[in-house]
């Protein structure tokens, strides 16, 4: 594109970005967050620049220190973001939390990595499956809510254990 990627996303996400560099396989870049968390990146980086969006995170070290890594731009009545590589999974987890937070979006339910939840609604019902994918029992909080297991007819608490591949509707 003339002018530069993101091409016609520039407004809405406040940035140009001037170069990508692909990494090696065992090659990680770090990146601070304004708060101060150190964290990875892989397989890419992308040297933005900023035009209007604020920077969240930049790079340490290197050809792209101090550069940005990961960006916010209001843009019209809403929020976009850009992240400048592949973080860490815990570091993309803290940023996707935040962002869900600050848009009134929670979890379904509050469980470990390998439980799975899923809403599915009609006009009329609602049914929430929850799924252990793991070989370990896994305590489920459903955030203050109740139901009947429809597999079992079973009353279901608002807290539960889920035993090992099992499965709650």
């Amino acid at each position: 594109w003339a002018g530069g990627y993101p091409a016609l996303l520039q407004d809405v996400l406040g940035l140009k970005v001037e170069e990508w560099q692909p990494l090696l396989p065992d090659q990680e870049v770090q990146f601070l967050a304004a708060a101060g968390a150190a964290s990875t990146g892989q397989h890419w980086v992308d040297l933005l620049h900023p035009l209007a969006a604020e920077v969240l995170a930049r790079y340490c070290g290197g050809f792209i220190d101090g550069r940005a890594a990961i960006t916010h731009n209001a843009f019209g009545s809403g929020h976009a973001y850009y992240v400048g590589t592949r973080p860490d999974a815990a570091s993309l987890r803290e940023l996707l939390g935040r962002v869900c937070a600050e848009q009134s979006v929670y979890p379904l339910v509050v469980a470990p990595q390998g439980v799975e939840a899923s809403l599915r609604a009609d006009a009329s019902h609602q049914y929430l499956f929850v799924i252990n994918h793991t070989d370990e029992q896994q305590s489920i909080s459903l955030r203050g809510r109740s139901g009947v297991d429809q597999i079992s007819a079973a009353n279901v608490p608002h807290q539960f254990s889920l035993e090992p591949f099992g499965v709650r509707v």
